[in-house]
């Protein structure tokens, strides 16, 4: 048996391929159509299913398509819009917040100094969020499982976003022995290989939804039980 590094990264290529087979076409289940909508999808799910998200953005994103949009909800219409989904106050605030800042950034940035992501953005939909993670972690309500997420599915970096359902499954699995999806985050970006970390987190993210449950994990059919610790 192969222990060690080599042997966790032997784990992580076994575990992903076996996820691929799970979910061949593993994409984010929250609704969105551009990149402002994918940032705000993602913070409205926090502490919330995507399910209960996508109920209400389909209907917020038809009035709310790009960050001055903002400005024609008042607060109170904010948290009657999101009433339905966790800590709806906060997340009314911070939605309020990140747009008015995305807002000011968009007016003060110049299109020179934008990254060529941002000038393909700017070009597109007329505005662009940021694409580095240091300057997304400023926005309200944007946190690094967050910011991780949008790197991901906006600019397609190699990266992986670690929420509860991934620290769960990666720990059950003993690919990490960590507290906290924070810590998780940290370890496994040194583990996971570059060319897998882009699609881990919709895999593992979907496998701990759907079979990898907090509760009653579905383990008489998983392939990977010989490692788990549940």
């Amino acid at each position: 048996m192969i222990s060690g590094k080599r042997g966790i990264v032997i784990k992580i290529e076994t575990l992903m391929k076996y996820l691929q087979k799970l979910y061949p076409q593993a994409q984010t289940e929250l609704y969105f159509s551009n990149p402002y909508q994918c940032l705000v999808a993602v913070m409205l799910s926090a502490q919330t299913t995507d399910k209960q998200v996508n109920k209400v953005t389909r209907s917020l994103f038809s009035s709310l398509t790009k960050p001055e949009d903002i400005q024609n909800f008042s607060l109170m219409e904010l948290e009657h819009t999101l009433q339905s989904i966790n800590y709806y106050k906060n997340k009314a605030k911070y939605l309020q917040k990140l747009s008015y800042q995305l807002l000011e950034l968009n007016q003060k940035k110049d299109f020179k100094s934008l990254t060529s992501q941002e000038k393909q953005q700017k070009m597109k939909w007329g505005f662009f969020i940021p694409e580095e993670e240091s300057e997304l972690v400023q926005l309200a309500g944007i946190g690094i499982k967050t910011a991780k997420v949008v790197e991901a599915v906006i600019f397609e970096k190699a990266t992986v976003a670690v929420d509860t359902h991934v620290h769960r499954v990666l720990n059950r699995l003993n690919i990490v022995q960590t507290k906290t999806p924070l810590e998780t985050s940290q370890k496994i970006e040194k583990l996971f290989p570059e060319s897998l970390k882009k699609e881990a987190n919709n895999l593992i993210v979907l496998f701990g939804r759907y079979h990898c449950t907090a509760k009653n994990p579905h383990c008489e059919e998983c392939e990977l039980k010989k490692w788990c610790a549940y």
